[in-house]
């Protein structure tokens, strides 16, 4: 995130209290830099540092400076000396006390399952986007939260969005359950629409996130069995991709079609003219635990569909990456 110091700062803040800001700076965590780095305030404060911590402070500056002309962040927290802090979004006119208390809470992923959805997300990720990502979630400045459902992730958004502050550092990730295209589910949208305009967000455009597994990792889970159930597996993955794409974007991966019985008529004419062994071989669906592939490190990134859908969900990645930078 970008922060904005005024020179002001620089008179009446103990140095200790501004080191917090050469540390966010120096970790990368935070750009720092100063709005008016001629001012007198900050020059003579700059003046009576000691060589090293001045040269790292004006590191610190510079890198901030170089980063935001190359990747500008979303986000900009400009700090000030004076009144009262000023909650708006994107950009936020903080007192000193409030920004270090702010730069220093994790951002945040609401998501399901805080687990597979965290690694579906990484895995859609180029490298560079994703070794960013990880990298912030090992030192605990990224968190995954785990909402556990639709339901839940529905009550967490009702009270991220009602605080500027918590929004400012949250994005929201969910399946669509979508049962044929454009359809997602009376729940889904409650929370999509919960989320818009406030909370950053993505709702999958396809039913869920093992409806992204490329075939390669599929076969890799075929090749984790042995003997008959190997060979069903085998048997459901050419069944699966038999299907048209828009059948296999929306087909209940984990329990099949006899999971979708009761509410068949969501689906519309979508998979009416399944039959045979491809039906057979589908009713059951694949496994209630499909999606631990992405979880166990068996999706890679250059087998990932070259779709449209594929790239939105990068696309969002990339948006948070925005948003933390």
């Amino acid at each position: 995130m970008m922060v904005l110091l005024d020179a002001e700062l620089f008179v009446g803040t103990s140095t200790a209290d501004l080191m917090v800001l050469l540390w966010l700076g120096a970790t990368q965590r935070h750009r720092i830099v100063v709005r008016d780095d001629q001012a007198t305030a900050y020059t003579a404060w700059l003046a009576g540092l000691d060589e090293a911590t001045r040269a790292d402070w004006e590191r610190v500056v510079g890198d901030g400076l170089r980063q935001s002309e190359l990747e500008p962040s979303y986000h900009e927290v400009w700090v000030t000396a004076r009144g009262e802090s000023t909650w708006s979004y994107p950009h936020s006119i903080l007192t000193f006390d409030d920004a270090i208390d702010f730069l220093q809470r994790p951002y945040r992923l609401l998501l399901e399952n805080g687990l597979t959805d965290r690694a579906f997300l990484l895995s859609m990720c180029d490298r560079a986007t994703r070794e960013f990502l990880e990298e912030r979630i090992s030192r605990e400045w990224v968190e995954a939260e785990h909402c556990g459902g639709l339901g839940e992730l529905e009550k967490r958004v009702k009270k991220v969005r009602g605080h500027v502050a918590t929004r400012m550092r949250s994005s929201a990730m969910f399946d669509s359950d979508a049962m044929r295209p454009g359809a997602p589910s009376p729940k889904s949208e409650v929370v999509r629409n919960l989320c818009y305009p406030d909370v950053h967000h993505h709702q999958l455009e396809r039913r869920a996130i093992e409806n992204y597994l490329p075939r390669a990792a599929l076969e890799r889970w075929c090749q984790l069995a042995q003997g008959r159930t190997r060979d069903k597996r085998k048997a459901q993955v050419e069944a699966l991709f038999a299907l048209r794409d828009d059948q296999r974007a929306h087909y209940n991966m984990k329990e099949g079609f006899e999971k979708d019985l009761p509410n068949v008529h969501r689906a519309g004419e979508l998979f009416a003219v399944i039959s045979g062994d491809t039906r057979r071989l589908l009713h059951h669906g694949l496994d209630v635990h499909i999606a631990n592939l992405y979880r166990d490190g068996y999706v890679h990134f250059h087998e990932l569909e070259r779709a449209a859908v594929v790239a939105h969900v990068q696309q969002f990645a990339r948006e948070i990456v925005e948003r933390i930078r």
